[in-house]
């Protein structure tokens, strides 16, 4: 049955995919359902969330006769987005040596130049993909196989089906009754079970053809002498995975974590190889709206290095988060910062929300002689932001945050940042919240309602002299 690929959101499109498809792997936030029509069969694709915005290429592989074919889904931008902007917070992520929050890893490629080319042809993600294979050939899961067999009865084997014994024999077995006392029969229907490997067409595909690509780029001399090392658990990872028996696969969600981990890595350097396309700009399916946070805070820790030196970064499982000290005072950044019922320590003192969980993008909180101060920067991907839209979205963080005591508001102010600005308060000082400009390739000194970036080290050292109380020569 023929299949169609389609994707609503900003814009409407499809493509139609031959062959049986494999998996796909999307990017969070990003939802499917199946919608069987007469003769067409349709895959839907479509943003789990109204402030959510895709753009880019899905690639989409496909089994066309037993051969790994690569389709793309391409996404256009939305207005006021460029794909210099798209490549711009993409290198924020690269910068911040963060998972790439798209749909393939580490991927950089253009119409303009070949499908081989070095500069493309990404390392980190053939690493990535080696690695994963290594862990899935090192730790490879099996799964409990189930099967009826007849035995003995004085062997102790699996479990007695007494009601396929039965069947068998065509009578009732009958433990109590006959001249001996007993009737038993000679044999019994047992459910017995084994451990058998895991299987899966769809990753030894994707594996085999990751070895059939970088063998054509090493031919064409794009690639170099690629290490066999990196290779051979790629190849040996085809070979395991391959079943016996072409049988249709699971659900990806249902895979082992470490066969799914290896699917997606192997997924990732196909993806970096798919032509063609109506965009020269392409990129991985990504969500602009997590792009541009984490864009935010990309600046945000540039900018602070600049002004406060090297930070002390502190590890954390899914979040960005430095520090800076200088004596007197203390400066700590996290991105994001989880304010819930229980309190949680920060440079010294206890924060925590008395509204509702509250997780604002980027927030500098810092303890001085001044005492301590936190100041949320939370980015909006939309429009200009009126005065009545800065004071609903900064609210909830100025009466919701505590700090030491249920009666001490912790937020000292708010800054809402959205590439197109946005309106003042009537009093800036007393309302303690503003808007600001915030686009990676936009002027600055813009009007509200224009493109433009207001993100530099002047503001910045304004946030840490006049409201977090970081003494700092202007």
């Amino acid at each position: 049955m023929p299949l169609r690929v389609k994707f609503e959101g900003h814009v409407n499109v499809s493509v139609d995919v031959p062959g049986a498809p494999l998996p796909l792997v999307l990017p969070e936030g990003l939802v499917l359902s199946r919608v069987v029509g007469s003769g067409l069969k349709e895959v839907l694709l479509e943003a789990d969330s109204p402030a959510s915005v895709f753009v880019g290429r899905l690639t989409i592989p496909t089994l066309v006769q037993g051969r790994i074919r690569l389709c793309a889904l391409d996404i256009p931008l939305p207005p006021p987005w460029r794909w210099g902007d798209i490549r711009s917070m993409l290198a924020a992520v690269q910068r911040l040596a963060l998972d790439y929050p798209a749909s393939v890893g580490g991927l950089h490629s253009t119409l303009a130049r070949s499908v081989f080319s070095r500069s493309n042809l990404v390392w980190e993600a053939l690493n990535r993909c080696s690695t994963a294979a290594s862990a899935a050939l090192t730790r490879w899961p099996s799964r409990d196989h189930r099967r009826m067999t007849v035995h003995p009865l004085e062997l102790s084997r699996g479990t007695e089906v007494i009601d396929a014994t039965e069947r068998i024999l065509g009578s009732q077995i009958d433990l109590l009754r006959g001249k001996l006392g007993r009737v038993a029969p000679m044999a019994t229907v047992r459910r017995v079970g084994s451990a058998m490997p895991w299987r899966s067409r769809s990753l030894g595909a994707v594996a085999e053809h990751v070895c059939h690509l970088v063998a054509i780029a090493e031919e064409k001399g794009k690639l170099g002498e690629s290490p066999e090392i990196l290779i051979a658990p790629i190849r040996a990872l085809a070979h395991r995975a391959r079943p016996e028996i072409p049988l249709q696969d699971p659900p990806l969600s249902s895979w082992p974590p470490v066969l799914a981990e290896a699917y997606v890595a192997a997924h990732a350097v196909l993806g970096m190889v798919v032509q063609g396309g109506r965009e020269i700009g392409w990129t991985p399916l990504s969500n602009i709206w997590r792009l541009y946070e984490i864009w935010i805070v990309e600046r945000t820790v540039a900018i602070l290095k600049r002004l406060l030196g090297p930070p002390t970064y502190t590890p954390d499982e899914d979040r960005v988060s430095a520090g800076w000290s200088r004596g007197s005072w203390k400066l700590e950044l996290y991105h994001p910062c989880r304010f819930g019922r229980q309190p949680q320590e920060m440079v010294g003192r206890t924060w925590w929300s008395v509204s509702s969980e509250l997780i604002p993008d980027v927030v500098l909180v810092a303890n001085s002689r001044d005492g301590p101060r936190l100041v949320i920067l939370d980015p909006k991907n939309r429009g200009a932001l009126s005065r009545g839209e800065l004071a609903q979205e900064a609210s909830k963080y100025l009466w919701g945050i505590r700090r030491d005591d249920n009666s001490t508001f912790g937020t000292t102010a708010v800054v809402l940042v959205s590439p197109y600005g946005g309106d003042r308060p009537y009093d800036p000082d007393s309302a303690m919240q503003w808007s600001i400009h915030g686009h990676p390739n936009a002027p600055q000194g813009v009007a509200p309602g224009q493109l433009g970036t207001d993100i530099d080290s002047d503001f910045f050292r304004s946030l840490l002299v006049d409201y977090l109380k970081i003494p700092i020569d202007r």
